[in-house]
């Protein structure tokens, strides 16, 4: 069974650092639509599964970040999916590149695409559901994930970060749900699709 930590760091897209950041183009007119694009980290082994994050942000603020688990190294075969949608405000910046981030929630998804995860999804009631089948989502806003009896997504949540931008990355910090606590830099790193 996903252990709740493994549920909570996709669900909370804990960013997978990518290396040393890079310069980023100097710009004091970074907005919503600076963002806009499909960004996507590399495969890499966490905890010995393979994971990557997709980031899709479009011209209207709307944004789908997604945590895909893998069977294979490659990252070919999904064994695993979360689907955060939330829409984007720029409500500051840290420095004239790097904007504090706001993201909304609207809606998150879950779906799973083994037998055995889907066994153990539907023997724990996740998200409070017993009838999870493969490569079908259900949402879990609002519900319980993992059985743990208490909803960690629900609409309008707010998820405070850091974001820059330039013609070919966009960098990130760790995501909170605690204002207070919003990174002040930058830690990941995301390819232009």
């Amino acid at each position: 069974m996903l252990s709740r930590n493994t549920i909570l760091l996709s669900s909370l897209f804990v960013l997978i650092s990518c290396g040393k950041k890079e310069e980023k183009t100097s710009s004091a007119t970074i907005t919503e639509a600076s963002f806009a694009g499909t960004w996507e980290s590399q495969c890499a082994a966490v905890d010995g599964i393979y994971t990557k994050s997709v980031i899709a942000i479009g011209s209207d603020k709307a944004v789908k970040q997604s945590s895909i688990q893998y069977s294979d190294a490659a990252c070919a075969t999904e064994r695993y999916r979360s689907d955060l949608y939330s829409t984007l405000a720029i409500t500051g910046e840290v420095a004239s590149t790097v904007k504090k981030v706001d993201l909304t929630v609207n809606e998150f998804k879950i779906k799973f695409a083994t037998e055995e995860l889907i066994q153990n999804a539907n023997d724990g009631k996740n998200c409070g559901y017993s009838n999870w089948v493969k490569n079908v989502e259900q949402s879990c806003l609002g519900r319980a994930v993992n059985g743990t009896g208490e909803a960690e997504i629900t609409a309008g949540k707010k998820i405070y970060n850091v974001y820059s931008v330039d013609a070919s990355k966009l960098y990130v910090g760790p995501e909170t749900t605690t204002e207070s606590q919003r990174a002040t830099s930058v830690n990941s790193a995301y390819s232009k699709k």
